[in-house]
């Protein structure tokens, strides 16, 4: 009797085990049929169970045809299996905790389509579909980490986004590994490390060593050279017409902001002057939010006007292709000038617009430049500055011998190194047409200059008590001009009780009511 319980058990045993190899067996050709993709067969959504790593059908409708789906893990996408032209599918969602997917109720009629991630673009394309695709639009639960399907018109052939949090997902019926969101959370950071403001590496560059020993001993001021050697956002001596040299005052930590820039091209009678002694210009330039630009150009007796206007034409073309990568705008620069800058700085923009030759090279146009700003400058060089300068000098020396002398204004002077010079200057181009920006216009036809000098707006500075320049210089330029280009736009300023340089060494002491004069002129 217990040998035939014994045997009971036995085969009790062994129909268990066979049972379920067939039904394994049964499960996988299932699975393979599924794929085989039979005209009429009824297909299954599927679960992913991670700890078992196996697929379960889960309940559909009976007559729901599907497609299913293949994981390709190196790629991380799902590409549709070849299924039957009127396909019915549904939408998914995704829960995290369970990491499955789950079928979404979707309308009976509904044509969705798949989406292949192009993890190069970090984007979902679709694939193509049938002509009258009708779509939905996701919203992301962050708190759920799920996509939902959001109601949309019937004819619909597109998708929108619903984004939570500013985090953006595109619509798909195929979801994403948590490895892949973390991808993306990661590249989404990255911009912000790259926003840390540090100066780019070839402003590190070493400059060359500066002899400030030997600037002192030369007569450059003291506070001057202080402030040159030590001011932080500054780059100097960078070459822009073979040896000659210009300084950058910028923001370095702060490049990606383009700013306004701001060109000052110094006076000193053609004959002195130097981008040192003009480094508050550049300082008040940088600390107003603009890149100002500092240049030494040629002066006479060493070079000619000519020499002259070629460094201006060259200033003014270096900045506008060099002025981006000091956090400059190219397309806001603004040209200010002084006194015998202010004449160079005219003469140039004349002669490059009508391509007149320079030094025998014939000049292009320039840049656009938002707007020109001159102040004080002898435009032409006749007999009537000449007498002009000479009453001035003759008015001036007797009210200081024996009138009340007047307060000192500024503590700031001219380089009279060079004065000397001066007389030489005006022999060699005494009523020189060829150098007089007004004269060389006076040749042009009415109307005979189309592109406003290709200058937004001239802003002109005049001051009552200019000894060295009448008024009459700057009146006589802007007529030309309005006569020549009817488009072009001048302003004209005037200050009363104000010299010829009251500015200039004003704001070189520091002085705020002459730096907002300045400014004024430039934003105006």
């Amino acid at each position: 009797m217990k040998t035939i319980y014994f045997t009971f058990f036995i085969l009790l045993i062994a129909l268990s085990i066979r049972a379920k190899v067939v039904t394994s067996n049964e499960s996988n050709e299932i699975s393979k049929d599924i794929n085989e993709n039979d005209d009429d067969f009824i297909c299954f959504t599927t679960e992913i169970d991670d700890d078992e790593e196996t697929e379960k059908p889960v309940e559909t409708d009976d007559d729901l045809i599907c497609f299913t789906t293949e994981i390709d893990d190196d790629e991380e996408t799902q590409k549709p299996v070849e299924t039957d032209d009127d396909f019915i599918c549904f939408t998914t969602e995704i829960d995290d905790d369970e990491e499955t997917e789950k079928p979404v109720e979707t309308d009976d009629d509904l044509i969705c389509f798949t989406t292949e991630i192009d993890d190069d673009e970090e984007t979902e394309k679709p694939v193509e579909t049938d002509d009258d695709l009708i779509c939905f639009t996701t919203e992301i639960d962050d708190d759920e980490e799920t996509q939902k399907p959001v109601e949309t018109d019937d004819d619909l052939i597109s998708t929108t986004e619903i984004i939570d949090e500013e985090e953006t997902e595109t619509p798909s019926s195929i979801t994403q590994t948590n490895e892949k969101e973390e991808e993306t959370e990661k590249v989404t950071e990255t911009p912000k490390e790259e926003e840390v403001n540090t100066p780019p590496s070839y402003y590190e560059e070493e400059e060359e060593e500066i002899d400030f020993e030997e600037l002192l001993k030369e007569g450059f001021d003291e506070e001057d050279i202080e402030i040159y050697k030590n001011y932080e956002n500054l780059r100097r001596n960078v070459a822009f017409n073979g040896e000659r040299l210009l300084d950058v005052y910028y923001d370095k930590y702060d490049t990606k902001n383009k700013k306004p820039v701001v060109i000052f091209i110094y006076g000193g009678s053609w004959v002195s002057g130097n981008k040192l002694r003009y480094t508050k210009f550049g300082v008040l330039l940088e600390q107003n939010n603009y890149v100002g630009v500092v240049p030494n150009y040629e002066l006479f007796p060493q070079g000619t006007v000519e020499d002259m206007v070629e460094d201006v034409y060259n200033i003014i073309h270096w900045t506008y292709q060099n002025i981006e990568r000091y956090g400059g705008d190219p397309k806001r620069i603004i040209l200010t000038a002084h006194s015998a800058g202010a004449h160079i700085s005219a003469l140039t923009i004349v002669k490059s617009v009508l391509h007149q030759k320079n030094n025998g090279i014939q000049l292009e146009d320039l840049p656009y430049l938002e707007k020109a700003v001159l102040m004080n400058g002898p435009y032409v060089l006749n007999g009537e500055v000449v007498l002009h300068t000479v009453v001035q000098t003759v008015v001036n020396f007797f009210k200081g011998l024996f009138g009340k002398k007047e307060k000192e204004e500024t503590k700031s002077g001219a380089d009279t190194s060079q004065n000397g010079n001066i007389p030489k200057f005006i022999l060699k181009y005494f009523n020189d047409n060829k150098i007089s920006p007004t004269n060389i216009l006076k040749k042009v036809e009415k109307n005979g200059i189309s592109n406003h000098f290709n200058i937004g707006k001239f802003n002109f500075f005049y001051t009552s008590e200019d000894e060295s320049v009448p008024e009459s210089s700057a009146k006589n330029l802007i007529k030309e001009i309005e006569r020549t280009s009817p488009d072009a736009k001048c302003e004209y300023y005037y200050r009363e009780g104000l010299k010829h340089a009251t500015l200039i060494y004003g704001i070189r002491d520091g002085n705020p009511e002459y730096e907002n004069i300045y400014l004024d002129l430039i934003r105006n």
